[in-house]
């Protein structure tokens, strides 16, 4: 709850309980890239947003892992989100980024043949990618369909290096309880109003075309999707009115 005052950090941990209601809406991967400078929080937002699944300390990956080894564990979290940490051990090898958003982009391991012949099985995943650096996940060389797929987020998510240091440290402790209360509230939610996320995802887009009609279609879903896994969340898990959560 206390992250919720910082709003880059209060977007992530929102990206994180949207995850799940992609599905739903048939919604292609996406990625939110918090970028900013050493020292911002950015790894501890990150931590938290993950922790809403399980223990963030397992789950959250790095930059430094192989194509094949994210994306099998992509396929492994498949609905939920993933969680790569640290895009500037990657250094300046925007290629290698790039082709890491296109695959984990896809939601589709690549095509392998079985030893003893036919095809091994598809790997799927249907999830946003939390990613965090001290330096953007797309440059103006990148492919459209690279900037298309990543939201950037610039800035410190928790500035508070005391609160920083404490949520490192609390998340070691706590963690995977809220994510199943989420989930168990949707399922319920969803048997008495089967459309309501998508309703509710297409009025909240409906507005932000019409504030920002001239940005990325593509964005505007995305976080119209982030938006409502805001509002669900303020609701089911910290107690907050129907009317002040969708404010």
């Amino acid at each position: 709850e206390p992250i919720r005052q910082y709003p880059v950090a209060r977007f992530m941990m929102a990206a994180s309980f949207a995850a799940p209601l992609m599905k739903l809406l048939n919604q292609r991967v996406f990625f939110v890239h918090s970028w900013g400078q050493s020292r911002g929080g950015k790894t501890s937002a990150l931590k938290v947003a993950l922790s809403v699944w399980g223990s963030p300390e397992d789950i959250m990956v790095s930059f430094n892992a192989t194509k094949v080894g994210l994306e099998r564990i992509a396929a492994f979290y498949q609905d939920l989100p993933l969680g790569v940490d640290e895009r500037q051990v990657v250094g300046d090898k925007q290629n290698v980024i790039d082709s890491l958003v296109y695959m984990l982009g896809t939601g589709r391991g690549k095509t392998r043949g079985n030893k003893g012949g036919g095809l091994q099985q598809f790997n799927q995943w249907r999830s946003i990618i939390l990613t965090t650096g001290e330096e953007p996940l797309s440059t103006s060389s990148s492919a459209a369909g690279v900037n298309t797929r990543v939201i950037e987020v610039y800035g410190a998510p928790i500035p508070d290096e005391e609160l920083g240091s404490r949520l490192h440290q609390g998340t070691k402790e706590q963690f995977g309880t809220a994510g199943p209360v989420f989930i168990n509230r949707l399922i319920s939610e969803l048997k008495e109003d089967s459309a309501m996320v998508r309703d509710l995802c297409q009025a909240i887009e409906e507005k932000l075309k019409e504030w920002h009609g001239e940005k990325i279609a593509s964005h505007r879903a995305a976080i119209a999707l982030i938006v409502a896994g805001d509002y669900y969340a303020s609701q089911w898990i910290f107690g907050i009115g129907d009317q002040q959560a969708a404010m």
